[in-house]
């Protein structure tokens, strides 16, 4: 019984308070507001950092293939019928192998084509890349074969949709020495 009257004078002589006061709420709301924008500033550069480098990744690779498919053409080149004779800037050219098959490559509106016998233009770039700038500059001898092909484009990353940071581009020259 003593020890019921004890419990009793306490509660009663004590009020126990839970829960957080409005003061303390306040401070942790500030503190999680701060964590917050401190998370989102660190996500949004990470992403413009990823998307920099994705773009960048992808513009090279692109640049890299329609090199690779020039060089595979002008390693088997019997002839190359253009450019033209004093003729630079163009946006064509066309390689005749040692099998008579004639290489293409042509620039239309964003993409670079390539065709064999004038069959089948098949584009060398991604729908998300633009290729610009195609140009082919030449050096003849006087027996009219080409002894140095100059050759440069720009390949740059398409806008799709919503993307932080900047877009990546490349700009690719090179020469080919042909031999007669």
């Amino acid at each position: 019984m003593k020890y019921l009257n004890i419990l009793k004078n306490k509660s009663a002589d004590q009020q126990t308070t839970v829960g957080f006061t409005l003061i303390e709420t306040i401070l942790y709301s500030a503190i999680l507001v701060i964590f917050l924008s401190f998370s989102y500033t660190l996500l949004n550069s990470f992403l413009k950092i990823s998307n920099q480098s994705r773009s960048s990744i992808e513009v090279s690779d692109e640049a890299n293939f329609i090199l690779s498919k020039i060089n595979y053409a002008l390693n088997q080149a019997q002839l190359i019928s253009f450019p033209a004779t004093n003729t630079s800037s163009l946006v064509s050219l066309e390689i005749i192998d040692y099998n008579n098959i004639k290489n293409r490559f042509d620039i239309s509106g964003n993409n670079i084509f390539f065709s064999k016998n004038g069959v089948g233009a098949t584009v060398l770039n991604s729908s998300t890349t633009i290729v610009s700038f195609f140009s082919v500059d030449n050096n003849y001898h006087n027996d009219s074969r080409a002894t140095a092909l100059k050759i440069n484009f720009t390949v740059k990353k398409k806008l799709v949709g919503f993307q932080i940071g900047e877009l990546a581009s490349t700009t690719i020259s090179t020469t080919y020495v042909l031999q007669q």
